[in-house]
């Protein structure tokens, strides 16, 4: 949680001083000489800095994988193109308009690109999950961005004036900070309850003299104890709490085969894959990742210690 909290302060940083920029350069072009093409790439030039950060803020608050291409590469989409035409097209045609609607179409194409992956990736997580909290984050992060691909039509094809593109800009974004916040403290204060609850489970180990043994190794002696019932790889008919707690975490039939193999201590995807009728390496990341998010945790060792948590409840 705190790291999405520092991402998105990224965000509100970048926007003050692009904010302060707008109310600078006025003043700025008022009382100093500057040439109309400067004055053209300093007043759009901040908002494309922006924009190449959505790409990485889009994958880091998501968690999408299907959005780490874009968290990579995402940046040189929109300024490589910006700068291709402010320096190629603009020398050639001496023409503001020309080179201003090539600076807006070529990054909004992208956008659109990036806001269908991010929907598509948003729906599909939601059919998956039905979790109707988390779809809620995902919609007002993407809300964030995507004031920043209408503007331009607006702007170009309407002719809207400088003070109505700001508007249309800033006035969803703060809107959907302001809910995403609220929702950040929610959730924080869910996970401090939960974390209490789990505090208290350990405290009760330790009562019972179970508490000083480290969580691995907790986790160790209990899938020895159950693989001297079971040789077999699958999970089905050996023991009634690991189905239990996959129940209550809502892992589909899949997940569970690749839970157990993860209790089992096979921790590479490849052999995982291997094990479960030569299922594909990353396949099993895919499933990995959707424990992963249904447990609320980050990694893997996360998942166990928290799977043995509900194990051991």
């Amino acid at each position: 949680m705190g790291d999405k909290k520092r991402w998105q302060l990224i965000f509100l940083v970048v926007l003050f001083f692009i904010t302060v920029k707008q109310l600078i350069l006025p003043i700025l072009y008022e009382n100093v000489s500057v040439p109309s093409t400067l004055q053209f790439f300093l007043g759009r030039g901040f908002g494309y800095v922006l924009a190449s950060y959505f790409p990485l803020y889009l994958y880091k608050m998501l968690e999408f994988q299907s959005l780490k291409w874009h968290g990579k590469y995402g940046a040189l989409c929109i300024l490589v193109p910006v700068i291709a035409v402010f320096g190629v097209v603009y020398p050639i045609r001496q023409n503001l308009m020309e080179v201003r609607i090539c600076m807006f179409i070529l990054p909004v194409s992208y956008f659109l690109i990036l806001i269908y992956e991010s929907l598509r990736s948003i729906i599909g997580h939601y059919r998956e999950t039905r979790d109707k909290h988390l779809l809620k984050e995902q919609l007002l992060i993407l809300m964030n961005v995507a004031p920043w691909v209408i503007v331009p039509f607006i702007s170009i094809f309407f002719n809207a004036s400088k003070q109505v593109c700001d508007f249309f800009l800033n006035a969803p974004f703060l809107i959907s900070n302001w809910f995403f916040d609220k929702w950040l403290d929610e959730s924080y204060s869910e996970k401090e309850n939960e974390r209490r609850r789990l505090k208290s489970i350990y405290f009760e180990k330790e009562v019972k003299g179970i508490g000083n043994l480290d969580i691995a190794d907790e986790l160790k002696r209990y899938m020895v104890n159950l693989l001297q019932k079971a040789t077999d790889t699958c999970y089905e008919y050996h023991d009634d709490s690991f189905n239990k707690t996959c129940q209550l975490l809502d892992f589909s039939p899949a997940e569970r085969q690749v839970m157990w193999q993860l209790t089992l201590g096979n921790m590479k995807d490849k052999e995982i894959g291997k094990i479960l009728n030569d299922t594909s390496p990353r396949t099993v990341e895919k499933r990995i990742e959707k424990m992963r998010n249904k447990a609320d945790v980050r990694s893997r060792k996360e998942l166990l210690e928290k799977f043995n948590i509900y194990l051991n409840e």
